[in-house]
């Protein structure tokens, strides 16, 4: 009785061992999402879109609208909604107002992602060890998860959580031959492209991938003909009706827009993820290039494929995509190289005798492998913690995540009162002039059109979010030179606007002031323009010239 008992012991002490570490992961993950948003009084950057698009599901009683009123610009409604409804729903149901959900929502989901992260890896790995160091890489990587706490991750976090449940699926699809799996995976897969085309994207590419290294057999060759079947089954009233409404163009435009240049994933693969290289990414880059040179010694080729085709084929995404394989790289470089090698450096050293004694023959004693298993936890434990306080002052002090500023909000709120229904605005912000929350909130707060923004265009066929993108750059340029270069922008692109907005950004009131002197000085002492509003570094201008006013 005593044997057959101590197995089960020993899986139940293990199982307690996993739940525990992975309490602790999610713990450190939910740590670092959290902290920026609840530092924050407003969703953390983008959203403003996705703000509009859920208004106006409500508006519509929740049928599919056939337009979204964002900026004034009918973008025809082909965005992937199941986000969109259930933040709809859940705003309705509880009624906390909208721009809340878009604050802890994403957040919220980016947190189930660690788990679910631990589910793939530890198929994929076919490893608890590594599968557990794989997932504190990930709970800790900030480019895994900055963009999903945004307002925007609203439907980038779910979207990349229903993908790692999908992958999780179809590899145990296809690893243990059994057909049921390709129910749960076509679930999720489905949800996954109802919910961001990007994540839609990764799904399908990963799930190819995974075939052609585990599912090459009769089983796996059906089972993912029904994944593809269900999943059209399930998506198909979504994009049947885009395209029975507006044609194919909308989505071939969206999908447009995120194609680079073939050449501009060259940087990638030398792991130069951000602009901002930082000491996690450098730490955690580091031991993942161990676990890369590992497995392409051992000719474990699915991870670094994987990673090769999130540079190529996910270039706009790759610095949150390629999060999931280097996090699974760290885990493998940990367990087979470094700590295996802190712990055969210790057990050299405890068996060598005094004064330089060649070490003794044979295996080393119980005293000097605990001795070897205590310092490799302690070095592991002392690494996870400098990556953690790394990562939390990243996300704190050297590359806090923007928000819409309290003197933006109050500028909006004036604009909204106090200007024309049909105004146009030319709104210049000092942070990036095409990914800022001055100008993706403004349509939404202030409730007119905004000449400068992006969003939203991204759904028109036609090349016009291109023609917008070199149209936005003309205002920012404009900050260091006179009113008549506002003038020449708007005859070369025949626009027409009433309205100048002048914006610190990010920089706010104490080191935005004085933002954009030239310019400012220029629409005040021009004739043309009316100055209206002057507050915390915010201004607006009315250009009288084309019949605007208060």
């Amino acid at each position: 009785m005593s044997l057959s008992l101590r197995p089960a012991t020993l899986v139940e002490r293990e199982n307690l061992q996993t739940i525990a570490l992975l309490a602790l992961a999610v713990l450190l993950g939910a740590f670092l999402r959290l902290g920026p948003v609840l530092s924050a009084d407003f969703a953390l950057n983008d959203g403003g879109l996705f703000y509009t698009l859920v208004q106006d599901i409500r508006a519509a009683g929740y049928s599919l609208p056939l337009y979204g009123s964002y900026n004034g610009i009918s973008i025809p409604f082909a965005y992937p909604p199941l986000a969109l409804y259930l933040a709809a729903l859940l705003a309705d149901l509880t009624g906390v107002p909208l721009v809340e959900l878009l604050r802890f929502f994403p957040a919220a989901v980016s947190i189930l992602a660690i788990p679910a992260f631990y589910l793939l890896g530890r198929v994929l790995l076919q490893s608890r060890t590594q599968a557990l160091l794989a997932l504190f890489a990930f709970a800790l990587l900030p480019q895994g998860f900055t963009k999903y706490i945004m307002g925007g991750g609203l439907t980038r976090a779910p979207g990349t959580l229903f993908a790692l449940l999908a992958l999780q699926q179809a590899d145990l699809l296809y690893r243990r031959r059994q057909l049921r799996f390709a129910w749960t995976a076509a679930l999720f897969a489905g949800l996954a492209v109802l919910s961001h085309p990007e994540a839609a994207w990764l799904t399908c590419y990963s799930g190819a991938l995974l075939f052609l290294f585990h599912g090459r057999h009769r089983r796996g060759l059906v089972g993912t003909l029904i994944v593809v079947a269900v999943v059209l089954l399930l998506t198909g009233p979504w994009w049947l009706t885009v395209i029975l409404r507006h044609g194919p163009a909308p989505l071939l435009a969206a999908a447009e827009t995120a194609r680079e240049p073939w050449y501009s994933w060259f940087p990638r693969l030398a792991f130069y993820f951000t602009a901002d290289l930082d000491y996690v990414v450098a730490s955690l880059t580091t031991v993942g290039l161990v676990g890369l040179a590992f497995a392409l010694a051992r000719r474990h080729l699915l991870l670094p494929l994987w990673l090769v085709a999130i540079f190529i084929l996910s270039p706009r995404a790759s610095a949150t995509f390629a999060a999931i394989p280097l996090a699974l790289l760290v885990g493998i470089g940990l367990d087979q190289v470094i700590l295996p090698g802190v712990r055969r450096l210790a057990q050299g050293g405890a068996s060598t005798g005094a004064g330089g004694a060649a070490p003794a023959q044979g295996a080393p004693g119980r005293p000097a492998r605990r001795r070897s298993a205590v310092l490799a936890g302690t070095l592991l434990v002392l690494f996870l913690v400098q990556v953690l306080l790394s990562a939390w002052l990243r996300l704190s002090f050297w590359s806090p995540i923007p928000v819409l500023p309290r003197e933006d909000r109050d500028a909006f709120h004036w604009i909204a009162g106090n200007t024309a229904q049909d105004s146009r605005f030319v709104v210049i912000a000092a942070d990036n002039p095409y990914w800022n929350p001055v100008e993706e909130w403004f349509p939404v707060l202030a409730g007119r059109a905004s000449l400068t923004t992006v969003q939203g265009y991204e759904w028109l066929p036609g090349g016009q979010y291109a023609r917008q993108l070199e149209r936005c750059a003309g205002p920012f340029r404009c900050m260091a030179q006179e009113a008549d270069c506002l003038e020449d922008w708007a005859r070369g692109y025949g626009e027409s606007f009433s309205h100048v907005y002048i914006s610190p950004g990010r920089a706010g009131p104490a080191e935005g002031a004085g933002f954009c002197p030239v310019l400012a000085d220029s629409l005040r002492a021009s004739a043309d323009y009316l100055p209206l509003y002057d507050r915390g570094g915010v201004m607006v201008f009315a250009r009288l010239a084309a019949g605007g006013g208060p």
